[in-house]
């Protein structure tokens, strides 16, 4: 006999069911019918015959998903990967490849690699940097690239670019990665990832936050909130907050880039 015509109340039905409400926009609009747990006679009625006569459909009666299917939804959508990591994940290997195959060779001469060098990280160690000068050029080349991301954002094949980009990132990453390992040994894992560190946070919210529109778990939300709100002035003030919590963020990642990451690296470089 089928759980759901037993009265036995489950997690997964009752997260399916309130999933389902959710999705009807609360059609019925009686709050206390959405909170009832199935043991009650007309809910456990109503749900195993909706479950019954369209389960083959995964429809119910007004031709909505069924519990079924909302709760196949929720249960098989969390165990597929993003698509976002496994962008930047393929991007990653692409680069741990293409460092294997060359060998190393012009390492030395690679614009991602010189500081990596053991001579260079030895410099580290009575680093001192000028944090004016610092601040002005993290600045000004940081605030180029948050033009250039917001226009690819805005273009026509912004979902494109977006992913392009985000693939770049990893094949640098992992370039960087196994070419500090090569020179530095197990110790160039925590110096890679370091050369990053906090500022790198900061610079991936900005990052997701400017290209939300395209990913896949926002799409749908997007599109729909666009379609009811297009010409409202909330949707107006929403994307007001949405482009002042970038800068936001945006402004931490610059002061973090120019006084925590060199104190962070100063401190690293003692344990080479």
């Amino acid at each position: 006999m089928n759980r759901l015509n037993t009265g036995e109340p489950t997690k997964y039905a009752n997260a399916a069911f309130d999933e389902k409400n959710n999705y009807a926009d609360y059609k019925s609009h009686n709050n206390g019918q959405v909170g009832q747990e199935y043991t009650t006679e007309s809910l456990e009625g109503r749900t195993g015959q909706v479950y019954n006569d369209n389960i083959s459909l995964g429809t119910d009666s007004m031709g909505e998903p069924s519990i079924e299917t909302v709760y196949k939804r929720m249960h098989y959508g969390n165990t597929m990967p993003d698509g976002r990591m496994l962008v930047f994940m393929t991007g990653f290997c692409l680069g741990m490849v293409f460092f294997y195959f060359s060998k190393g060779s012009g390492i030395d001469s690679n614009p991602l690699t010189p500081l990596l060098a053991p001579s260079q990280i030895s410099q580290l160690k009575n680093f001192e940097t000028f944090k004016g000068g610092l601040l002005e050029y993290v600045t000004i080349t940081r605030l180029g690239q948050l033009i250039f991301l917001f226009l690819c954002a805005t273009s026509a094949i912004g979902g494109i670019l977006a992913y392009s980009i985000l693939g770049g990132l990893g094949f640098e990453f992992g370039l960087l990665m196994f070419s500090s390992v090569y020179q530095n040994g197990i110790l160039g894992i925590l110096l890679a990832i370091m050369m990053f560190f906090p500022h790198g946070i900061f610079y991936i919210i900005v990052f997701l936050k400017i290209f939300y529109k395209f990913w896949g778990i926002d799409k749908k939300y997007y599109h729909n909130n666009n379609a009811i709100n297009s010409s409202s002035w909330h949707n107006k003030v929403t994307e007001l907050r949405k482009i002042l919590v970038i800068l936001t963020v945006f402004c931490f990642g610059i002061l973090s880039e120019t006084y925590i990451n060199p104190e962070i690296l100063r401190k690293l470089a003692l344990l080479f």
